[in-house]
């Protein structure tokens, strides 16, 4: 009977913050998505198609304007805590209609003989699909009210089509959004496993207010949730030092981890060797495919140089753009190239193709690599800087090989 109580309060209180965090997020959420309709009409206004793009935007600025309005009217109420069921339906029925409009949107302007169209349609979906998974992570009911509305008719309208490249489109999305889920589930479990955290610790400290007893098993729990948070912020900490679309290490990782193993090198007095990789006609090739399809090539070359550094030490990073560098500790040119040589071969391999390249059909890198035994007397931005020079040349020469240089 005392656990059905506690689990009664339990399951009170985490809708209750989760109804909070709904509204709370809201204001900047809803505003987003009217701004993301706006830039979209203003797209295709361009393309001429006016009036059907006119009328489904004041439509759905009316619909905007009604969700912030009960936004307002949550806020102003003195009793939304007594009424969570009712507030829940209430913005679950906005983000329904919210979607709907957008797979509505789908439906009028599908398929399209202008691919701008279809694609400027496809991205701006996805792209308020995948925003949604931080704004709505603190309830799947929701999600999946705007998501799943706006998504699916996307996607089916593409797969029904007769153009294969379309069809491949469709079929793509719904793997995309398969992940989403993934990820979704994954921001959810996170959430709302610290609001109840949160009660644990208001509970805790009404215990150690109102019984003095209790005061060892109350530091005891404390202790134990401050571990907990240490391992949150340590796992936040690792997120935060990994590429966003590609998963492998950011800008400021590779900062931290060249700075480290500088030192270490000059200490051991062993060679370090820096390989730079560019993407060949990566701006082309966005241009020609999309950045859809863009991005998916930037996580597959991202996947191969990862493969190629699985040897304790080595380290593999997105340097900004198209660009990638990979730092291999005890390791010297010739043995440098070799890795690097493997890495070409299994980037031409995966034959993305790239009708924009004019030195191949298919999708290429060019490297340049750089080996120093560091000392006190200089830094890594010289090694940094050689490897640069050397990928530069790499392109001069056609681009698809490799430079090395020995800094001596």
């Amino acid at each position: 009977m005392v656990n059905n109580i506690i689990d009664a309060i339990t399951n009170g209180y985490l809708k209750g913050r989760q109804i909070e965090v709904l509204y709370e997020q809201s204001m900047v959420s809803i505003t987003a998505v009217f701004i993301a309709s706006i830039l979209y009409a203003s797209c295709l206004w361009q393309l001429g198609s006016v009036e059907l793009v006119s009328t489904w935007l004041i439509v759905f600025l009316f619909v905007t304007l009604l969700r912030l309005s009960g936004t307002f009217i949550y806020f102003k109420s003195k009793k939304k805590n007594e009424k969570n069921d009712k507030w829940l339906i209430v913005f679950l029925i906005g983000a329904f209609i919210s979607g709907l409009m957008w797979g509505l949107l789908a439906y009028l302007m599908l398929p399209s003989d202008d691919l701008l169209i279809t694609m400027f349609t496809i991205l701006f979906i996805c792209g308020l699909a995948a925003g949604a998974v931080a704004t709505y992570s603190v309830c799947k009911s929701v999600y999946l009210a705007f998501t799943l509305p706006s998504v699916l008719p996307l996607a089916v309208i593409l797969i029904v089509n007769k153009d294969q490249t379309i069809i491949t489109l469709g079929y793509l999305i719904l793997i995309c959004f398969c992940f989403l889920l993934l990820s979704f589930n994954k921001f959810n479990k996170a959430l709302n496993t610290s609001l109840l955290y949160q009660q644990e610790k208001e509970i805790l400290l009404e215990e150690l207010k109102s019984d003095v007893n209790n005061r060892k098993k109350i530091e005891a729990q404390l202790k134990i949730e401050k571990e907990q948070a240490e391992k949150h912020s340590e796992m936040m900490l690792e997120l935060s030092s990994r590429d966003g679309l590609t998963g492998i290490y950011n800008r400021r990782r590779f900062d931290e981890f060249m700075h480290n193993e500088w030192g270490r090198s000059t200490r051991n007095k062993s060679a370090l060797s820096l390989i730079m990789c560019d993407i060949d006609h990566f701006k082309l090739y966005n241009d020609n495919y999309g950045h859809q399809k863009g991005d998916d090539c930037l996580i597959l070359v991202a996947h191969i140089l990862e493969d190629y550094t699985r040897r304790g030490g080595d380290f593999a990073a997105r340097y900004g753009g198209e660009e990638f560098v990979i730092v291999l500790p005890d390791t010297n040119s010739s043995d440098a190239y070799k890795i690097a040589e493997q890495i070409r071969i299994s980037i031409e391999a995966l034959k993305i193709k790239n009708k924009a390249s004019d030195n191949s059909d298919f999708v290429t890198c060019s490297f340049g690599i750089a080996t120093i035994t560091p000392s006190q007397t200089i830094n890594s931005s010289t090694l940094l800087k050689h490897a640069d020079e050397a990928l530069y040349l790499a392109k001069e020469k056609g681009r698809n090989n490799i430079i090395s240089m020995q800094i001596e």
